[in-house]
């Protein structure tokens, strides 16, 4: 027992689970995923995908691999998915952890600026919250990467893509797509 108070880290990563659970219930309830939670607790591969029963509500599902810093983009529908698509990522930096869970595809744009980080990004695609996958960070002009790195955390939490990557996901990844961070 430990009666200390909870960090502002460990209170977003509980609010993140709860909306997670709260969203895959809200989505996906109605439909045949069962085993998308126990999904979540192991490493999705080519190999096993198709024995989660994970459904999407468009053609595409996309998993994420913390641990290997990579995105993976499958297409097709319940138990007959095949990948289609892998990239090299970063996700959040210790203290600014990318959040695990089921979550969908909620918006989209072709570029934001934070004045708090003092860079920005294109083609932004929201899962959850300020949560997105995006290029890579760009200055104010729109014309400068500020940092290349990929395939180690670098990010305020957001998964950063290659730009021709993030593009692609940007154009074909729809709303409601299912996605799954572990």
């Amino acid at each position: 027992y430990n009666d200390r108070l909870l960090s502002k880290e460990e209170v977003v990563e509980i609010e993140n689970k709860i909306n997670s659970i709260k969203l895959f219930r809200e989505e996906y309830q109605d439909d045949d995923s069962e085993y998308t939670s126990n999904a979540i607790l192991q490493e999705i591969t080519p190999n096993n995908i198709n024995t989660f029963s994970i459904s999407s509500k468009t053609n595409y599902l996309v998993y994420l691999n913390l641990a290997k810093q990579l995105t993976y983009v499958y297409e097709g529908s319940n138990n007959n998915w095949s990948l289609i698509k892998e990239f090299s990522s970063s996700t959040g930096i210790e203290g600014k952890e990318t959040p695990k869970g089921i979550f969908s595809v909620t918006d989209r744009g072709d570029w934001f600026f934070s004045e708090e980080f003092q860079q920005g990004a294109k083609y932004w695609v929201q899962f959850m919250g300020d949560y997105l996958f995006h290029s890579l960070p760009f200055d104010e002009t729109k014309e400068n990467i500020l940092d290349y790195t990929l395939g180690i955390p670098a990010s305020h939490g957001c998964f950063r893509l290659a730009v021709e990557d993030a593009k692609w996901l940007y154009y074909n990844i729809e709303n409601g797509t299912k996605i799954i961070i572990n």
